[in-house]
């Protein structure tokens, strides 16, 4: 993972209204599923890019406590968003052509 640039604000400090590392990664996990999301899964997109952004705010204001009750909540919503990789489903075809070639010869 690149590393954040600057030193991480004080506990309590203000955040500057930037994108960190969590919410870039969740958009290009959403911009890299654009073809097979669902539609009405919109709000639940906007709400991963809020947490996302919250928890990296906490993560830079060292705020152990925010992390630790966002952080479930952010993999209940990729879960249901099928980001993770026990819910993505393979859509590179890659499955079908080991099958294909696992089976008997013709």
């Amino acid at each position: 993972m690149p590393k954040q640039r600057g030193p991480a604000p004080k506990r309590g400090a203000s955040v500057a209204n930037r994108k960190r590392r969590g919410e870039l990664a969740i958009e290009r996990a959403l911009k890299a599923s654009a073809d097979r999301r669902d539609p009405s899964h919109a709000a639940l997109e906007v709400l991963a890019l809020n947490i996302a952004h919250v928890l990296d705010a906490a993560v830079a204001a060292d705020d152990r406590y925010a992390v630790a009750q966002l952080t479930p909540r952010m993999i209940d919503l990729l879960e249901r968003l099928k980001l993770t990789p026990d819910t993505k489903t393979a859509t590179d075809g890659l499955g079908d052509l080991l099958s294909a070639l696992s089976g008997p010869p013709v």
